[in-house]
């Protein structure tokens, strides 16, 4: 019986050691678009036409990002900006509940970032 425990506990072990090896390393920045459009389909019930056009979307915004951050150019305005107009094209492709919770999430996410300078502010 003791056997079977012992190897029981080292089979789970090596499952989980395995899992951990396997988890990419840390990763900064923004998260994949997928991921995004993962997150924005559970708050908002997106519907699978929905969810393939709002993917597109972000994949062009994130190209466009990345060629941006190529040139070390743009400020904190001209990238707000961006973000603006892809948040309006996602809105496009919402119903209007949709769209009024998708407001109120951007709403959320500006209060959030205000919030985190603010902080950086106090402690700096």
């Amino acid at each position: 019986m003791k056997t079977v425990i012992q190897l029981s506990l080292a089979a789970i072990l090596l499952a989980l050691s395995s899992m951990v090896i396997a988890q990419p390393p840390g990763r900064r920045g923004p998260p994949e678009p997928a991921e995004r459009v993962e997150r924005l389909s559970t708050e908002l019930q997106l519907s699978a036409e929905q969810k393939a056009s709002i993917l597109t979307i972000m994949q062009a915004a994130d190209a466009d990002r990345q060629q941006q951050r190529g040139k070390h150019c743009g400020s904190n305005v001209d990238r707000q900006a961006r973000q603006n107009v892809v948040d309006e094209q996602i809105a496009l492709v919402l119903t209007e509940a949709q769209r009024q919770l998708f407001d109120a999430l951007r709403a959320e996410r500006t209060n959030q970032r205000k919030a985190g300078k603010q902080k950086a502010n106090d402690c700096g």
